[in-house]
């Protein structure tokens, strides 16, 4: 009797296939919720009208939106969830007025230009026109962001650069105002809590540690310049602050004069450099 044979049938793939849905990316900044223009509601009319010109399905459930967040990080609420839409090939391109809106750091762009290959989703920019599913594509936009990072450093470095030459001037560089200090009509003043500031080098001097210090503060309910709790480290940037001393200070530059009046004397100052430098790494020795 002939024997009959079944035919094992292969298993159907279980990966996620492209749905046909075109998504969309905008993003405003921090800084100016306008930048460049580009506001949530145009950018969202800009890509909806371009979409349809292409002929392509902008799926509702895939315009992702990013309001309030910097381009220089790629932790982003809206930006995470379109990476998880590439990788589960729920998409088959994202759509971003400006290449910008989808990240500033070149190494952060890179790194989602591999994601999208690797499932085969395109990226379009329609200002920089131009499509990372073809050579030329991706070339061009890989210049276009080593270019962006570079003008980014270069107008950080200015930034610094002017403000360096600010403190050697004496002029303010547009720091956090300290404790003890109020500013009004382009003027310092010292207010009540300069008390607070003499106190804590007094104090210092006379051999307490800086925890010390900060609980005393503490059980006292004095506030800092933040309204929160004392510590040892704000006590320590009170103590290591120039400005106290009637000094101007900036990332290693430090002049004989600043835009903030002196609370204590110079040599009050010093000599609280002179016990810090002393201390051991961890270590808050009380004065004999």
């Amino acid at each position: 009797m002939a024997r009959h044979t079944t035919k094992r049938q292969p298993k159907t793939a279980t990966l996620a296939m492209q749905t046909g849905c075109t998504a969309s990316y905008a993003r405003v900044s921090t800084d100016n919720q306008a930048e460049n223009g580009f506001s949530l509601a145009d950018q969202d009319a800009r890509l909806q009208a371009y979409c349809t010109a292409q002929g392509w399905t902008a799926c509702a459930d895939f315009a992702f939106v990013d309001a309030g967040e910097s381009g220089a990080k790629a932790d982003r609420p809206a930006y995470r969830r379109l990476l998880t839409a590439i990788t589960d090939r729920l998409i088959d391109r994202v759509v971003v007025i400006k290449l910008d809106r989808l990240s500033r750091n070149t190494k952060d762009f890179l790194e989602l230009l591999d994601l999208a290959d690797a499932h085969d989703v395109g990226i379009v920019s329609i200002s920089e026109n131009f499509d990372t599913g073809t050579p030329v594509g991706r070339a061009v936009v890989t210049v276009l962001l080593a270019f962006a990072e570079l003008e980014r450093k270069q107008i950080a470095v200015r930034v610094g650069s002017g403000k360096a030459q600010a403190a050697k001037e004496g002029r303010f560089v547009g720091s956090r105002i300290p404790l003890g200090y109020t500013y009004q009509n382009g003027t310092f003043t010292p207010n009540a809590s300069a008390a607070t500031v003499k106190r804590i080098f007094a104090s210092f001097l006379a051999g307490e540690t800086m925890k010390e210090i900060a609980a005393q503060l503490d059980s006292e309910h004095v506030v800092t310049a933040m309204g929160g709790k004392w510590a040892g480290t704000t006590v320590r940037t009170i103590l290591q602050n120039g400005a106290y001393a009637g000094m101007g200070q900036w990332d290693g530059i430090e002049t004989d004069s600043g835009a903030y009046p002196a609370i204590i004397e110079r040599a009050t100052y010093e000599a609280a450099q002179e016990r810090i430098a002393h201390m051991k790494p961890g270590r808050q020795p009380k004065t004999a």
